[in-house]
């Protein structure tokens, strides 16, 4: 998949602190005869300078 430059963010802790304010995600697809997208929550923890998600 190609990284657009301008949605792409290299600065690790401007991710986690967008992913805290904005806990969910969407995903989208194509069912059968329409668009479909449906929401996934995001969480992120920090343990020991190591990052889960």
């Amino acid at each position: 998949m190609y990284k657009l430059p301008y949605y792409f963010e290299e600065d690790h802790e401007t991710v986690i602190a967008m992913m805290k304010e904005n806990s969910f995600a969407m995903i989208t697809g194509f069912g059968e005869n329409y668009p479909v997208a449906t929401h996934i929550p995001l969480g992120i923890e920090i343990t020991d300078n190591k990052k889960y998600s």
